[in-house]
C-alpha cells in the first residue's frame, strides 16, 4: 500500500487506466502531469492535469509518488524513469504498477501475469532453438528478461526503424515484390518501399479504418504505378464482423467489448490467383488469427512472413508455433524496432 498521495506521469489510456484502478482501491490521486497539458481537457475523471513544469508541484515532488501512466513504444521509458527519479520520492514504473495490479487489470497489451511465462516454458524454449541466427536468439532472451525483471535499462535499444520489414543485417535476397499489407494504415510501407526503389509488381492493402483507407487511397493514387488493391477490412480466419477497440498508440485490439464494429476476412478466401512473394502483418494482435486464415497461400507460394510480434504477451511464441503447424521450411529471425520491446 501506498502512504502518500500519487501523481500519474502521461494522461493517456494507460495513465487513465492508472488513475482509475488507484481511485477504486481507495487511493489518493493528486493530478496528472503530461508534457503537453493542452492536449487533453483541464481536468480527466475530477483529476486535475498539470504541465510538466507546473509550479503547483514545485515544492510537494519529494513527498509524493509517482506512477508512470505511459506504456507505448514510441519512447525510452528508461529514460523517463530517470529524469522522475531525480523529483519524486518513488517512481513506479508501468511493469511494477501491473505486477500489483495484475488481477484489476487483466491482460493488457503484451502485459500479462508472470505465471502465464511459466506455464508455457515448454513452448518458449522450443521456439528459442527455432531462431536461425544468435542475434535472434539474444533479443528473445532479453525480452523475457525484461518482462520478468521489471528493470527498464535491460532491454536492447531499437534498430532503425527505416529497416523495419527489410532488415539489412539478416541475408535475405528480395525478389521483385508481390507484397501483401495486413495493417496498410495510410500506406507509410508501400511508401517507403517505393522510396527505396525496391522492385514491385503487385500492392494489396487490407486496412479497416476508414479514415486511414481514405489516405491510403490517395496516396496509391499519386505515388504508385503498379497493380494495387485496397480491401476496406481487417484479417482474420474467416469472413466476421468484429468488435475493435481503436483507442490510440498501442491500445487498439480486437475487442469483445470494443466500440467500433469491423469486417475481417481471410488472405486464403481473398487473395485469388496471385503469386504472393511477401506478407506483412502489424494487425493489433490479431496475427495468429491472420496467419491461420491464410493457411493455403502460405504453404502454396512460401512466402517472406514479417509479422509484429509484441501485441500479446505469447506473440512471441505462438506467432512461430503456428507457422510450424504449416510443415512449412521457414528459418525465423527477430528484429526490434522500436521502444519497449
Amino acid at each position: 500500500s501506498f502512504e502518500e498521495d500519487i501523481v500519474i506521469y502521461g494522461a493517456g489510456n494507460f495513465g487513465r487506466l492508472c488513475a482509475s484502478i488507484l481511485k477504486k482501491e481507495g487511493y489518493k490521486v493528486i493530478c496528472f502531469i503530461d508534457k503537453d497539458k493542452y492536449r487533453y481537457q483541464e481536468y480527466i475523471d475530477d483529476i486535475k492535469v498539470l504541465g510538466i513544469k507546473s509550479e503547483e508541484l514545485d515544492n510537494k515532488k519529494n513527498n509524493l509518488i509517482c506512477v508512470m501512466g505511459i506504456f507505448n513504444a514510441y519512447v525510452d521509458l528508461a529514460i523517463i524513469e530517470k529524469e522522475l527519479l531525480l523529483s519524486f520520492k518513488e517512481v513506479i514504473n508501468p511493469l511494477s504498477f501491473y505486477d500489483l495490479f495484475c488481477e484489476k487489470i487483466g491482460d493488457y497489451f503484451w502485459l500479462s501475469k508472470k505465471d502465464n511465462y511459466l506455464k508455457n516454458r515448454d513452448m518458449i524454449l522450443k521456439v528459442y532453438e527455432s531462431f536461425d541466427d544468435g542475434y535472434s536468439k539474444e533479443l528473445f532472451e532479453n525480452i523475457l528478461k525484461y518482462r520478468f525483471s521489471n528493470d527498464l535499462n535491460i532491454i536492447y535499444k531499437p534498430q532503425n526503424v527505416k529497416t523495419q520489414y527489410f532488415p539489412e543485417d539478416i541475408n535475405c535476397v528480395y525478389p521483385s515484390l508481390k507484397f501483401i499489407d495486413c495493417g496498410a494504415y495510410n500506406g507509410d510501407t508501400i511508401l517507403k518501399i517505393v522510396d527505396s526503389n525496391m522492385p514491385i509488381s503487385l500492392y494489396i492493402g487490407f486496412e479497416p479504418d476508414i479514415q486511414n483507407v481514405k489516405l491510403l487511397s490517395n496516396n496509391l493514387k499519386d505515388k504508385i504505378k503498379i497493380e494495387s488493391y485496397i480491401y476496406p477490412c481487417g484479417v482474420w480466419d474467416g469472413t466476421d464482423k468484429l468488435r475493435f477497440n481503436g483507442g490510440t498508440g498501442s491500445s487498439s485490439h480486437i475487442d469483445l467489448m470494443g466500440e467500433d464494429i469491423i469486417n475481417v476476412v481471410s488472405l486464403d478466401e481473398v487473395i485469388i490467383n496471385k503469386e504472393i512473394n511477401f506478407i506483412k502483418m502489424d494487425i493489433e494482435g490479431a496475427e495468429v488469427q491472420a496467419l491461420k486464415g491464410a493457411k493455403e497461400l502460405i504453404s502454396k507460394y512460401e512466402p517472406i512472413l514479417a509479422i509484429s510480434a509484441y501485441h500479446k504477451y505469447d506473440d512471441l511464441w505462438t506467432i512461430i508455433e503456428t507457422i510450424n503447424s504449416f510443415n512449412i521450411d521457414y528459418k525465423y529471425f527477430m528484429r526490434m524496432y522500436e521502444y519497449n520491446g
